[in-house]
């Protein structure tokens, strides 16, 4: 899961739970446990000091990166506008988790033909080391009439 659907699903929930916005971008905070999570405690840090809403999210903002520009534009829009804004951070929180699922199924249907160098150039003549030539040798000594 990325920085920004960690944060935003964080948030969703806070204000799910009747927590007005500046409570619940702190209370993310506290939940979000992905390395990208350091800009959001700072944020949530300069809101604890008394930082004003939109000043600190402009800041996480500017810091974060694009991970967190949807999220973040959501909750300034709902604070300017008086929106609810739970909604919309659930859904961007969907749409980070489809995309990440999405890479991540685009990448599994790589992984064979990735995996056929390693397999032609290793597993096989290991195959044929260990069995096809034993059992070779085997047959060769009997046809012959010599001892193993």
């Amino acid at each position: 899961m990325t920085a920004g659907a960690a944060f935003a699903d964080a948030t969703a929930a806070a204000l799910a739970g009747g927590l007005p916005p500046a409570a619940a971008v702190v209370a993310a905070a506290d939940w979000i446990d992905h390395p990208g999570g350091a800009h959001v405690r700072r944020c949530a840090d300069a809101l604890r000091h008394g930082a004003p809403f939109d000043e600190a999210l402009r800041r996480l903002r500017s810091d974060a990166g694009p991970p967190v520009h949807a999220a973040v534009d959501a909750l300034l829009a709902a604070f300017r506008d008086g929106l609810p804004v739970a909604t919309v951070l659930q859904r961007l929180a969907e749409e980070s988790r489809d995309e990440r699922r999405r890479a991540t199924e685009a990448a599994i249907r790589t992984l064979p033909v990735r995996l056929a160098l390693p397999l032609v150039c290793c597993i096989l003549p290991s195959f044929i080391l260990l069995g096809v030539v034993p059992l070779a040798i085997d047959s060769l000594s009997s046809i012959t009439g010599g001892a193993p």
